[in-house]
């Protein structure tokens, strides 16, 4: 019981691909299952049972395997093989989890404060901007044209 947990945190994106490879392929199970009736489903009802109703550990419930149910377990194991190593074929050259979006926007937040290079950053102080702005709006316009005289 031990080794799954240990598992999940030692390789956390393996784990991962791993849970969302069999529980996908029982999604699949499950809903096959509802058009064909196989005692698969008893996985997740015995489960569901035994939680909601607390008399219901005492009772002995043994559905007997069909062929069926055979062939189902099989397409179950090739669903789940063929998605676990479809997902880890997708995922190798993918960096590992990102960071959470919040994150990230602390480490852009800090690193906007530390870059000294980035000029969207520096700002001159309010007083300076205010009077550069009403030199602006006083300054005169200067004649457009030719000051020097024409030499014939």
């Amino acid at each position: 019981m031990v080794i799954v947990p240990l598992f999940f945190v030692r390789w956390p994106r393996e784990g991962n691909i791993v849970t969302c490879g069999v529980v996908g392929a029982y999604a699949v199970i499950l809903a096959v299952n509802a058009y064909i009736y196989t005692s698969l489903s008893y996985i997740t009802l015995n489960i569901l049972k035994r939680f909601l109703n607390s008399n219901f550990s005492a009772m002995f419930t043994d559905v007997p395997f069909q062929e069926i149910d055979y062939v189902m377990i099989t397409v179950w194991v090739v669903l789940g093989v063929c998605g676990i190593v479809l997902q880890l074929h997708r995922e190798r050259s993918r960096p590992f989890f990102p960071p959470s979006p919040y994150l990230m926007w602390l480490q852009e937040r800090e690193r906007r404060k530390t870059n000294v290079l980035d000029p969207s950053h520096h700002f001159p102080p309010l007083p300076n901007r205010l009077l550069a702005r009403v030199r602006q709006l006083t300054r005169r316009s200067e004649p457009v044209g030719e000051h020097t005289p024409l030499l014939l």
